[in-house]
This record gives structure tokens, C-alpha cells and sequence, in this order.
């Protein structure tokens, strides 16, 4: 192989002559790693992305929200219903979060409010039924209420009529005391009706002290008395200034 130059002998492979430094091989370049550029004139132009969300009212999930504050079943079936639509709506996703946590926290409080009604309105009936119960009691004691069995000795010693003669007097008295503490009394020119109530005499068993009240020409009066056993039949009444010495 010779220089196409000058015509020295070359070696096999040398490119350039060692004589005049020709290059022989013209044709051949250096790998070179070339830059695609796109003309700035000729760009392609950028995908529009079809699925951007748009930014819409979130009506649903706003409908939602509402509802729970209103009627918290609907609240928490739309606030459902928005989640899954808040695919297309980042705000129906929201509100319908919002909307379903505030009617189960709704639910919960009705459960709470619901059984705190039922345990108050059992307690109620529970304590009606007790005074009811109570109430029957007393009626059933005092349809079996025996008024004999709670005097005193002396007030059924009482009990009767009784014929009095006043010491130092002209004028007798008659004296009935009857159950229910009704009295009749009568002095041959007055006739009384009333009431009476006899209180043991605590320092004499055989005493008793007797409050009367009738009434008196329209006008509501009362007398005090003392009455003392002598015998089962006999005894004294003392009436105002006047002993009466009375049997029965």
C-alpha cells in the first residue's frame, strides 16, 4: 500500500503517511454520538390527559352533610353514595366522609339516648308499681281497720251512754259516746252532737282527758272535759266547774 500523496510504502492499517503525513483514508470518520434535536418550529405538541378532574361543586356530597344534621339515616346513606362517586369528585369523597362519621357518631348517641329513655321509663314503672303496691296496702288495713283494737282501756271504758247527776246541782246530764267519736249530750234543755277525742291520762290509767267540739247557735266551739273511771260502770266527769257522777 503506497501514499496517494507522495508515493512512500505505507504499512498495513496506517491511515496517514509517515512521509508527508497525507491522509489516506478520507472517507472514514470518527464515531461521533450526534444530539437529535427537534426544530424548535416543529415541536409535537404535549397529550391532554382526558381523565383531569374538573373542578366541580360537590353538590352530593353537600346534600349529604345537610342530611345528617337533619335526618341522620339519609345522611349517612347519601354521605356512602358520595364516597363512591368521589371518584369523579374529590369533594363528594370529602363531604360524604364527613357526612357518613357524623351519622354514626348520630347512631351511637341515639343508642345511648334510646337506652338511657328505656332504663328511666323502667325505673318509673318500677316505682309506680311499688307505691301502688304500697297504696293497695293501706286501702286493704283500712278496709280491716278494727277501731277497738287500738283504744285504750279507758276509752272503752268510756264508750256508752252514761247518766250524770251534778254534785250540788238540779240539772242531769246524759253523755253517749259513740264509735267513730261521735258524742250526744243533753242537760234536759240543750241537746249537743259533735265530735270528741280522749287522750289517755299517762300519770292515772283510770283518767282520761276528753276534747268536744260541736257546734254552738252556728258558731264551731269546743269543751274540754276529765273523765275518771270509779268502776267499769261508774265514774266522774268533770265538766268546766261541775262533777258529774255518772253510771252507765
Amino acid at each position: 500500500m503506497y501514499c496517494g500523496n507522495c508515493g512512500n510504502k505505507l504499512n498495513e492499517g496506517d491511515r496517514f503517511c509517515k512521509n508527508c503525513g497525507f491522509d489516506n483514508k478520507p472517507n472514514e470518520k470518527k464515531d461521533e454520538v450526534k444530539d437529535e434535536v427537534t426544530p424548535s418550529n416543529n415541536q409535537t405538541p404535549t397529550p391532554v390527559n382526558n381523565n383531569v378532574q374538573k373542578d366541580e361543586t360537590p353538590v352530593l356530597g353537600i346534600i349529604a352533610l345537610v342530611s345528617t344534621f337533619l335526618f341522620w339515616p339519609a345522611g349517612l346513606i347519601l354521605g356512602i353514595v358520595a364516597i363512591v362517586k368521589g371518584k369523579e369528585n374529590k369533594g363528594n369523597r370529602i363531604l360524604g366522609i364527613v357526612s357518613t362519621v357524623l351519622s354514626t357518631l348520630s347512631f351511637l348517641l341515639f343508642i345511648i339516648i334510646f337506652s338511657v329513655v328505656i332504663s328511666t321509663f323502667d325505673t318509673i314503672k318500677n316505682d309506680i308499681d311499688r307505691y301502688e303496691d304500697k297504696y293497695d296496702d293501706v286501702i286493704d288495713k283500712y278496709d280491716n281497720y278494727d277501731e277497738d283494737e287500738y283504744l285504750t282501756d279507758i276509752e272503752k271504758v268510756m264508750r256508752g251512754r252514761w247518766t250524770c247527776e251534778v254534785t250540788n246541782g238540779t240539772n242531769n246530764y246524759t253523755f253517749n259516746f259513740k264509735e267513730d267519736n261521735d258524742f250526744e249530750a243533753s242537760n234536759g234543755i240543750d241537746n249537743i252532737t259533735g265530735n270528741y277525742y280522749a287522750y289517755e291520762d299517762y300519770s292515772d290509767k283510770n283518767k282520761a282527758k276528753v276534747y268536744m267540739y260541736y257546734d254552738d247557735d252556728d258558731n264551731y266551739t269546743s269543751t274540754k272535759a276529765e273523765f275518771k273511771r270509779i268502776t267499769d260502770r261508774k265514774a266522774t266527769i268533770t265538766l268546766e266547774d261541775q262533777i258529774l257522777n255518772c253510771t252507765k
